[in-house]
């Protein structure tokens, strides 16, 4: 009877806690202000054991209640407990001056990102010198099946991640959002052929983006990216700016401890395989330019999922 008790008030414990945790989730998506009756609902909970558990939060220090409207909302101590992460992320740590280099050379918006529960995580952005920003925020998360990032992740995630995805439904955010299995899986055998992924305005109208994987010795651990118009990124840019976000994601992976292993493409092969074109012998084994070295990416099976 003692033992059964005692497993009784454990389970209660830890449910406690994951229930503290999904009320930090719902706070920390818009609106942003929460009223009690909407997070007890989302919570399954009775009122009175919602507002106890808010209570504790803002004992803690990590919610906060408007005397006002009467709704809660996240504090700046969410801020310090999140920006913890970023000061001991090696790929954020890898990537500050890649993609400051990778803005000046392209003209765009450029971001690394990684896999959160499937969704994009974005952990920093950076702006060429003297153009408008795009506003991309740190710590914004976005949909793995529509963004450029989240297809350079997604294509070397598991079968499992993918079935999660796809069981979810696709949004459509644009009349060009791939938004069904079949589409985005043959999306992803391209992006694992090519070794970038693009996103042709399934986000954002008139927007572009272009990215690729970054991994470590164990795998693809982030994505990196750059975002512009059609003007910046047109169809006759692909291929160049291809090379050029490829460049960037190695020299991060470099960084991180991964060395590319023998047959695999060079990167003027993989940027017109991702423009949809195939290299002559010339184009495959071009230059990148005067006095550089073609750049390695991994072959197209190298972290392939099992679907």
């Amino acid at each position: 009877m003692a033992k059964r008790t005692e497993r009784s008030k454990k389970k209660r414990r830890v449910g406690g806690a994951r229930r503290c945790l999904q009320a930090l989730e719902i706070l920390a998506g818009e609106p942003y202000l929460v009223g009690l009756a909407e997070i007890s609902g989302l919570l399954s909970l009775p009122k009175s054991s919602t507002h106890r558990l808010l209570g504790l939060l803002i004992e803690a220090g990590y919610v906060e209640l408007e005397p006002i409207t009467r709704r809660y909302s996240l504090t700046p101590k969410v801020l310090w407990i999140g920006s913890s992460y970023l000061r001991n992320s090696p790929v954020e740590r890898s990537a500050l001056t890649v993609l400051s280099r990778l803005s000046e050379e392209t003209g765009t918006t450029s971001h690394v990102g990684v896999w959160d529960s499937g969704k994009v995580l974005l952990l920093h952005s950076t702006d060429p010198p003297n153009a408008i920003s795009l506003f991309v925020e740190v710590g914004e998360r976005r949909p793995v099946h529509a963004s450029a990032l989240g297809k350079a992740l997604l294509a070397f995630r598991s079968a499992a991640d993918l079935n999660k995805i796809c069981d979810g439904g696709f949004a459509q955010f644009t009349p060009r959002t791939k938004a069904s299995r079949a589409a985005i899986e043959e999306e992803l055998l391209r992006v694992r052929e090519a070794g970038v992924a693009i996103d042709d305005e399934e986000y954002a109208p008139g927007m572009r983006c272009i990215a690729a994987p970054i991994r470590d010795q164990q795998g693809v651990v982030a994505a990196l990216g750059i975002s512009g118009d059609l003007s910046l990124i047109g169809d006759d840019a692909i291929p160049r700016l291809s090379r050029l976000v490829l460049d960037a994601a190695l020299r991060c992976s470099a960084q991180l401890g991964y060395r590319p292993s023998s047959g695999q493409f060079s990167t003027s092969r993989v940027a017109l395989a991702a423009a949809g074109r195939t290299p002559s012998s010339a184009e495959a084994d071009a230059p990148m330019g005067a006095g550089r070295r073609n750049s390695l990416v991994p072959a197209a099976t190298a972290d392939q999922p099992g679907h």
